[in-house]
């Protein structure tokens, strides 16, 4: 089973989510000028089932998503159907972000 290592960070009220595929973890990848390495200590230890109660909770709760990876984008699909027409790639890594604008 494919998990999904995930990190929260927050800087006063406003929380981001660190997400990336298991496999990714202590890798790095070259895109251009562009160098992405996948640390713990960004995208954190915490290994989830995509599936997972706790997974959901953390995405309603995330102002902004970070992800890398196949088993992340698809995940992130299935709640933010948008994710796939927004999906590029970073070293040949599946990448999306997400902003949620809160509407007032």
């Amino acid at each position: 089973m494919r998990r999904i290592a995930v990190k929260v960070h927050t800087s006063g009220q406003y929380t981001l989510l660190a997400m990336c595929d298991e496999d990714l973890l202590g890798k790095e990848v070259n895109h251009g000028r562009v160098r992405v390495k996948f640390t713990e200590g960004f995208f954190g230890d915490n290994l989830l089932d995509p599936d997972s109660p706790e997974l959901d909770a953390m995405l309603a709760r995330a102002d902004s998503i970070t992800a890398f990876g196949r088993t992340c984008v698809e995940r992130l699909a299935r709640t933010f159907p948008s994710v796939s027409e927004a999906m590029i790639e970073v070293g040949g890594i599946p990448h999306v972000q997400i902003f949620k604008v809160p509407f007032e």
